[in-house]
This record gives C-alpha cells, structure tokens and sequence, in this order.
C-alpha cells in the first residue's frame, strides 16, 4: 500500500464497520486510500470518521479529501459516508468494494436485498473482497450472482481479532472466484 500518490489510488468501498471492519478501514484510510463506507449501523460511519480525524490530529498528518459523486458526510479524513450499500458500491466504480459482515444473512442483505443493494451499484470489472466468514456454499452463491454481472469475487475470510485489525496484521485464507489474486495486489498498490 505504498508507492502511488493518493490521486491515483481508486476509491474503495467498505461495508461493514464492526469490531474487525472499522479497524481495517481506519487502516485504509490512514494509508491514504479514499473509501466510500457504509454500515447499516449507521452511527459506526461517524465513530470511524472520528477517530480517524483525531488520529490524523494527534500525528499532525495532512488530511486528505474525497468529493466524489453524491455521498453525504464529506470529510477531510479521505472516506465519505454513502447513503446505502448500492451507493458505496458506484463509488468503487470498477474497482474494490471490501464486505466486512456478521454472517451469511447479513452478506446476503447488503449484497442483494433491495433497490439500495450494493449488486445494484456495482459495475462490470468491480471487484468485491468478502472478509466475511460465512459458509462456503453462501460465498459460491454471491460469486456467481456477481459473476452473472461481470463483478469478481475474493473469498477472504480473516483472522486475528479487533487487536490484529487494528494493527494491521490480519491474516487469512482467500480462494479465489474468477479472479487472480495479482489482480488485488496491483489494484491496491496504485
């Protein structure tokens, strides 16, 4: 995650700011990658928003900005809040759009429940990165209705608890769904 200036790294959007997701997208942010985020908590966004601000603050590090399309809650801290998952996953454009939920049901409601749902935002040549841990026949399932809409899928379940994301030493297992895994590493290295 290092290298490219910020103006060329893509936005990245993030769904689920739990006791794993927030610390992993705070740690997204701090290195300079502007995120969409969403999380169907919403008071999450503005917890994450903070800490991170204050961070940036207390390191005296230059914040970062990111005015792009129409969420609400821009902020100097390079992540902006969308209104629904569909919204965080326009954001990515044909990029990332990193899912960081509770189980199978949640996966599935933020994917594909709704007018609001992230498969709706998402474009042809997105990728979607599921951090989740949810049952392998589910993480089949989701990939192939990504697949029928020309978006990847990386099964990237983690571990190492809330003190390994926010140290930024998670590590896990990802399989790889009609995607090659060079392909995250030379999207997240711009």
């Amino acid at each position: 995650m290092h290298g490219a200036p910020e103006a060329s790294r893509e936005s990245i959007g993030f769904i689920g700011l739990g006791a794993l997701g927030a610390p992993m997208a705070a740690n997204l942010i701090k290195a300079g990658f502007p995120l969409m985020l969403h999380n169907r908590s919403r008071d999450r966004e503005a917890v994450l928003l903070a800490e991170v601000a204050a961070h940036q603050a207390d390191n005296n590090t230059p914040a970062s900005s990111s005015d792009s399309g129409s969420a609400s809650n821009a902020n100097s801290a390079g992540a902006r809040c969308a209104a629904s998952p569909a919204e965080a996953a326009a954001t990515a454009g044909a990029g990332i759009l990193c899912l960081c939920l509770s189980d199978d049901a949640a996966v599935e409601a933020v994917l594909l429940e709704g007018d609001g749902a992230a498969i709706h935002g998402l474009k042809p040549g997105a990728l979607v990165v599921d951090f989740s841990t949810i049952a392998p026949a589910t993480t089949r399932r989701l990939a192939e209705r990504c697949a029928a809409s020309g978006v990847a899928w990386l099964d990237a379940p983690v571990t190492g608890g809330t003190e390994g994301a926010r140290a930024g030493t998670l590590s896990g297992a990802s399989r790889r769904l009609d995607v090659e895994h060079t392909t995250v590493a030379r999207r997240i290295d711009r």
